[in-house]
């Protein structure tokens, strides 16, 4: 619309000036139209109908929505913002302090979608949660206010919303990793002392998809390395490792039943030393004791037990080819055979025989040359002594001599 100021009387603005009723503005030359112009509208709660007490909402120059505060009668504030008529961000304070959470502020993505919330607490902590496409894939927490005993939480979620996997930082240096199963139970964890303030570097578990726990490897300061396994929720396997040499022993395996029995146990000693021992239903059964670096004189020890656990025979090998072997009953000693399997000695074998009370009974040599000799003890008394020419040496055949009790 034009009007002309030509013909007033007085007139301050000489002849023709546009009239722009959108904003009241009068200008000599031009349309002031092209400049973006923002109104506002107020409404308010004045008969408390709602739960809001008044809101302003901001309009761009085509009319669209793209500011809205509010304030609620609960004290909160709720400030949103629009693009294109598309909700962009809202952001809910707690104005008078009247909750446990200051800020609560979401962003979201050119169709509207969340993208990002993050909360902000009374006490320090806060919550970010971060979405693709709507889905929540994300989510870290942190304590600010130094009010936990940790510093930050990580937690990712899979396309099926399912937690994924979580980090936690503790305040004294620790990690702990857990990562998730796709139905959401446990699948691992990895404890790391990342400040150096305890004895041991990690201290990890791994899980089946019951929940039930299959691994767990705790790795120690010293180079200590312990191995478990189970089975069905049941300890079966337990190694130790002396990586850094720190110990007497290189490693030590334990092995267990599915009903928690243990069924052997070897230990292998920095000397070349191996133990092997086995068990019956938990009951000690047998133990070998190798010398694997020829360290010592002997070659093997092996040991033997009953079924309650009571030893019953031993057998020692010895470097030069000598054998002794041991029987046992009711852990009494009832046999002794010595057998010089390398001809070391003057002798083939030596055999001891003893009574209920562990006393000599007698005794058998047969020497190298032929000869046996045969002792009897009665009471640990000798009683008789045999000799016999087996392979005819000698220009005799036999030598028998007895002796009374009072000998």
């Amino acid at each position: 619309m034009i009007i002309n100021f030509s013909d007033l009387t007085g007139s301050a603005l000489p002849g023709e000036a546009t009239w722009n009723s959108d904003i009241d503005t009068l200008a000599t030359e031009g349309d002031l139209t092209e400049v973006p112009v923002y109104t506002t509208s107020f409404v308010e709660d004045i008969e408390d109908r709602f739960s809001w007490t008044s809101y302003t909402d901001t309009f761009d120059a085509d009319g669209e929505l793209v500011m809205r505060e509010m304030l609620n009668d609960d004290g909160t504030t709720l400030d949103q913002s629009f693009v294109d008529g598309v909700i962009a961000s809202r952001v809910f304070a707690d104005a008078i302090d009247a909750f446990s959470w200051y800020t609560q502020a979401t962003q979201y993505d050119a169709d509207g979608a969340r993208a990002l919330q993050t909360d902000t607490y009374g006490n320090g902590r806060v919550v970010e949660v971060f979405y693709t496409d709507g889905v929540k894939t994300q989510t870290t927490t942190t304590d600010t206010g130094g009010v936990y005993n940790w510093q930050s939480i990580v937690d990712t979620y899979d396309g099926g919303r399912n937690l994924a996997s979580s980090v936690m930082l503790y305040d004294d240096g620790r990690q702990l990793s857990s990562a998730f199963h796709s139905n959401g139970k446990l699948a691992s964890t990895v404890l790391a002392d990342l400040q150096d303030n305890y004895s041991w570097i990690t201290l990890e578990n791994t899980y089946d998809e019951t929940g039930a726990r299959t691994s767990q490897t705790n790795v120690y300061d010293n180079g200590r390395v312990l191995e478990t396994q189970y089975q069905d929720g049941v300890k079966i396997r337990i190694e130790s490792t002396d990586t850094l040499d720190v110990c007497g022993w290189e490693s030590t395996l334990n092995v267990f039943d599915t009903d928690g029995n243990r069924v052997s146990r070897d230990i292998s000693y920095d000397d070349g030393r191996m133990f092997a021992t086995e068990y019956d239903n938990g009951i000690l059964s047998s133990r070998l004791i190798s010398d694997l670096d020829d360290a010592y004189g002997w070659t093997t020890k092996a040991t033997t037990y009953d079924a309650a656990g009571v030893r019953d025979s031993i057998t020692d090998t010895y470097d030069n080819g000598r054998v002794v072997e041991v029987l046992f009953e009711n852990s009494t000693k009832t046999q002794q055979k010595t057998t010089d399997t390398q001809d070391a000695y003057h002798y083939e074998s030596d055999i001891k025989t003893y009574d209920a009370d562990g006393k000599l009974a007698a005794r058998e040599l047969v020497y190298n040359d032929g000869r046996a000799l045969e002792l009897v003890y009665v009471d640990g008394t000798i009683a008789l002594r045999s000799v016999s020419d087996l392979d005819d040496a000698f220009t005799w055949d036999t030598k028998v001599t007895t002796y009374d009790a009072a000998w």
